[in-house]
């Protein structure tokens, strides 16, 4: 190679690299949200009717800003249901889906992947038992021990016994 073609190489090793570390950096630029702006604050004050009327300012500030969490896409942490989504003593099957996406895959795999893994399962064992059968001792008990080119070797087998044929007559 000359000097031309190493220079070459190198510059596109730099523009692959520049490129990977492009595509590295780019879906964090794109995926990055605003902060959620800040929900207000309520000041205590000292006396109970102040108090009163400060919960319920609490409460107006919370009912206004509650839409405006929810048009931003601020998370909103669920509780757990009993029973969905928890492991069961002794399951050993996929847990009931409750979503389209869930029990379209539940079907794939009970429907579609179970069958195909049996059928390749019982032509393996199928395989197994066969060459268990075809080559069992008592059915080979001399077996041959060719090490390289087997082709070459009983074609030299054939030509000598032929060989020892002709010369027999």
């Amino acid at each position: 190679m000359n000097f031309g073609e190493h220079a070459r190489n190198a510059g596109h090793l730099f523009k692959a690299l520049g490129l990977a570390a492009t595509l590295a950096v780019m879906p964090q630029a794109v995926f990055a949200q605003e902060a959620a702006p800040a929900a207000p604050v309520a000041v205590a004050t000292p006396t109970a009717a102040a108090a009163a009327g400060a919960a319920d300012a609490a409460a107006k500030a919370a009912d206004a800003a509650a839409p405006v969490a929810a048009a931003t896409g601020s998370y909103v942490p669920m509780q757990p249901t009993q029973g969905v989504g928890m492991p069961v003593d002794g399951g050993i099957h996929l847990q009931t889906q409750f979503s389209p996406l869930g029990e379209y895959g539940s079907w794939i795999y009970n429907d579609v992947l179970t069958p195909i893994i049996f059928v390749i399962t019982a032509l393996v064992l199928g395989l197994l038992l066969f060459v268990m059968i075809r080559f069992t001792r008592r059915a080979n008990p001399v077996p041959s021990k060719p090490s390289h080119h087997t082709t070459i070797g009983f074609r030299r087998r054939s030509s000598r016994s032929s060989r020892r044929a002709n010369s027999r007559t």
